[in-house]
C-alpha cells in the first residue's frame, strides 16, 4: 500500500506495535458565545443557564433542576448545531423556564453559566458500524455466583435463546536455576446469551457487564444507539437486581467501523483526516502495513477515548475496507445511581459521535450516505 496508489494488502494489523511515547497535540481553543444571538460561523452548540436575581446550584438536566430562591427566574438554553463542517449551521432552540414569585418584581440578571457543550452528529442511511457495544464493569463477584448468573437465561430465553459459557484460561511460567515451570488454571469467566442469528448478544460475567449488537454487512441496516441502550438497559437491570449491584469500578461504549471503499487503488488522504505517513524524504512510499493507534484524555468525562485506524482483517475483493474502532472508557468506582450511569454512556456515545464526524473526510462520509 502507498500514499499515492493505495494498494490492497492482507490483514496483519494484528502485528504491529505501537510506540509509548505521548504526543500533544495543541489546538486553538473554541470561541464561546453566551447570547441568542451567537454568529452564523459558531462551531459549538451550548447549553446555557442564565439566573436572575439568585445564584443556585447548577442543574444537571432540564427536568431535575433545583428549587429558585424568592424573586428568581430561571432560563435554560440549548442549541442543536450541525453541519459542523460544512459552514451551514441550523440551531433549534429548547427553553425551559422556572419561575419563584414572592414578590411583584424580578430581579436583574446576576450570571450566565455554560453547563455543558454537545453536537448533534448528522445521520447515515449506511452507518458503517460493524459491531458497537456498552460495557458496565464491577468488582468481581465469587466464583458461587455462576449458578445465578446461568439462571438467569430463562428470563432472556425469547430473544436469546443460544447460552454459552465464557472460559477463563490463566497460565504461569517461573524460570528457576535454569528449569522453566508452567502452570495452567481454566475456570468459568459467566456466560453469553445469543440472538438466534448471532447479532445480539448479552454477557453476563462475574467482572462485568456488556451487550453487543453485530451487522456484520456494512451495507445492512443498523438498529441504532437507542435500540442497543434500551436492550442493555433491560439486560443489566436483570443483571444487577439478581446479585445486588451497589457499585461500579468501570463504564465504555464502543464502536468498530467497516469502512468500505468499492475501488483499489486508494489516496487514503481522500478518506481519513490524520492518516499514517511515511516521510517524504524516504525514496519507498508503499505500505505493506500499517497501524494508527492513539489513546486521548477526556478530563471532563474522567474518561479516555482509544481512536484505532487499520487496515481490515477480512479484506474483499476489488475494494479497500478500513477499520476505524472508537473505544471511550472510565475506569473508576462510582456507587450506583442507573440515571447518572445511563446519562454518562449517553455522553460517550456524543463523544463517539464527534470523534467519527472529525476523523472522516466528505468523500468517506459520501459512502454512508
Amino acid at each position: 500500500m502507498k500514499t499515492k496508489g493505495f494498494r490492497k494488502m492482507g490483514a496483519m494489523a494484528n502485528s504491529a506495535q505501537t510506540g509509548s511515547q505521548a504526543i500533544s497535540t495543541r489546538r486553538q481553543a473554541p470561541t464561546v458565545w453566551t447570547g441568542l444571538n451567537a454568529p452564523a460561523s459558531c462551531p459549538f452548540s451550548h447549553f446555557l443557564r442564565i439566573s436572575l436575581g439568585s445564584v443556585i446550584s447548577p442543574i444537571e438536566t432540564v427536568t431535575n433542576s433545583h428549587p429558585l430562591a424568592p424573586n428568581s427566574f430561571s432560563l435554560v438554553c440549548i442549541f442543536w448545531v450541525s453541519g459542523f463542517y460544512t459552514q451551514k449551521w441550523f440551531f433549534a432552540l429548547f427553553l425551559y423556564l422556572e419561575l419563584s414569585m414572592r414578590s411583584s418584581r424580578l430581579s436583574s440578571v446576576s450570571r450566565v453559566t455554560i453547563l455543558h457543550s454537545m453536537e448533534v452528529a448528522p445521520s447515515y442511511s449506511k452507518p458503517p458500524v460493524r459491531e458497537a457495544l456498552i460495557d458496565i464493569r464491577i468488582s468481581p463477584l465469587a466464583p458461587t455466583q455462576l449458578p445465578a448468573l446461568e439462571a438467569l437465561h430463562e428470563q432472556l430465553r425469547s430473544s436469546y435463546p443460544t447460552k454459552k459459557k465464557q472460559q477463563n484460561l490463566q497460565g504461569l511460567w517461573e524460570w528457576r536455576e535454569e528449569t522453566l515451570s508452567s502452570r495452567t488454571s481454566q475456570g468459568i469467566a459467566g456466560f453469553q446469551f445469543e440472538s438466534s442469528d448471532g447479532t445480539r448478544i448479552v454477557q453476563y460475567r462475574l467482572d462485568g457487564f456488556t451487550c453487543n449488537f453485530i451487522k456484520p454487512d456494512p451495507q445492512a441496516a443498523w438498529a441504532g444507539w437507542t435500540a442497543l441502550r434500551q436492550e442493555a438497559r433491560h439486560a443489566w437491570g436483570i443483571y444487577s437486581n439478581a446479585v445486588g449491584i451497589n457499585e461500579t469500578i468501570g463504564l465504555g461504549v464502543r464502536y468498530i467501523n467497516q469502512i468500505v471503499i468499492p475501488t483499489a487503488p486508494i489516496e487514503l488522504t481522500d478518506y481519513l483526516v490524520a492518516p499514517p505517513s511515511i516521510p517524504p524524504n524516504i525514496p519507498y512510499q508503499a505500505f505493506m502495513d500499517w497501524l494508527s493507534r492513539v489513546t486521548i484524555a477526556i478530563p471532563d468525562l474522567n474518561a479516555s477515548a482509544i481512536i484505532t485506524q487499520a487496515p481490515a482483517e477480512e479484506p474483499r475483493p476489488d475494494s479497500v475496507t478500513i477499520l476505524f474502532d472508537i473505544d471511550i472508557t472510565r475506569r473508576a468506582k462510582a456507587p450506583l445511581d442507573p440515571e447518572a450511569m445511563w446519562t454518562t454512556l449517553d455522553q460517550f456515545r456524543t463523544l463517539k459521535n464527534t470523534i467519527f464526524e472529525a476523523s472522516l473526510r466528505d468523500k468517506a462520509k459520501e459512502l454512508f450516505r
